[in-house]
């Protein structure tokens, strides 16, 4: 058996502590999952220093295992999942010295597995299905936000003689001559219900891409809070400009494209299961594509020979592209990930 030094133990006492603690208050508040990436930082580092040791390992499973014992099987199984297992998949990558865009998809994937392993436990321990749950969640909150644009409709046409009044003594609305009106209010109501309806169906439909995706959010917070924590300690890692380099291969173009079209000569009725895959992988390729029109603009910002001034413009003409139209920077993502302009090692 190895020799455990004063600082491993002290470091697998000061964790079994902090993630036992975590595990109790997370099976109060499970929405304090939401900073996963924040507290696996403490085991990512200890792990990057320490490497895999069974014996510590172990020892931080069993002492948080006392949450099972006294509060959960399942609450112990969500910070296993969730807490744990991510942060040792992404200090172990660090201690390979592994390059950070591996390091952020292995810490990503690692999240993605454990919240689809909580999903089936869940399911199988508790006849709990999270999935139907969530629906059945967001469905009230449609149903909520339907009744409260109702409430204000009914509101606003109650006092119309107030507010035609008030829309008189403005001076800005008595030069353009504008008025307000009863199909005005009924227009504007219905198309808010009907925006609604259309995002409520959009968070049920790409759930799965959204889940996926808030995946790989906490695994990029970890590897970036971890790595600026090894800057400041000036410890060795992969440097964070190479997340600049990250860039797609033809395929992802291709096969964006060709969903697409498949999708849209494709009855949804008929196919909702390939249907709605297809919508999900689009809108998972499509953040792809959208990271690396962003990356492109940089490297072309970074390199252009020209001068402050024109750079200065770029920047502010892509911040306004970024707020009235992000589908140009997927665009520019697809373009780049079929020529590979920047001359990157591609990733995906």
């Amino acid at each position: 058996m190895n020799k455990i030094s004063k600082f491993t133990l002290v470091g697998v006492i000061l964790l079994s502590v902090f993630y036992t603690a975590i595990g109790f208050l997370g099976g109060y508040i499970y929405p304090i999952y939401i900073f996963a990436g924040f507290f696996g930082v403490p085991l990512t580092v200890f792990v990057y220093r320490q490497g895999i040791q069974p014996i510590v390992i172990g020892a931080i499973l069993a002492t948080t295992g006392v949450i099972a014992v006294f509060m959960s099987i399942g609450a112990w199984i969500v910070l296993l999942c969730i807490g744990i297992i991510p942060a040792v998949v992404c200090g172990m990558l660090y201690y390979k010295q592994a390059p950070l865009l591996r390091i952020i998809l292995g810490t990503g994937l690692s999240y993605f597995g454990g919240i689809i392993a909580v999903f089936l436990i869940y399911q199988m321990i508790y006849g709990q299905n999270i999935v139907h749950q969530y629906y059945h969640v967001t469905r009230e909150i449609e149903s909520w936000t339907a009744q409260r644009t109702d409430q204000k409709e009914s509101r606003m046409i109650k006092q119309l003689p107030q507010l035609q009044e008030v829309y008189k003594e403005v001076s800005l609305f008595k030069w353009l001559n504008i008025n307000l009106s009863e199909d005005q209010i009924i227009q504007y109501h219905a198309l808010k219900r009907l925006k609604d309806k259309k995002n409520f169906y959009y968070l049920q439909h790409l759930f799965p891409s959204l889940l996926f995706i808030l995946s790989f959010v906490f695994g990029l917070t970890q590897v970036i809070c971890t790595r600026v924590l090894f800057y400041i300690l000036q410890w060795k890692a992969s440097s964070l400009k190479t997340l600049f380099s990250f860039s797609i291969t033809p395929v992802v173009p291709l096969l964006f494209i060709g969903m697409m079209i498949f999708s849209t000569g494709m009855g949804e009725d008929k196919y909702r299961v390939l249907s709605m895959a297809f919508d999900n992988m689009q809108v998972i390729f499509g953040v792809a594509m959208f990271l690396v029109g962003i990356f492109l603009i940089i490297h072309l910002i970074r390199v252009s020979p020209s001068g402050a001034l024109f750079k200065i413009f770029i920047v502010f003409f892509s911040i306004l592209g970024l707020y009235f139209s992000p589908i140009m920077f997927v665009m520019i993502g697809f373009i780049e990930g079929l020529f590979n302009f920047r001359r990157v090692k591609r990733f995906l």
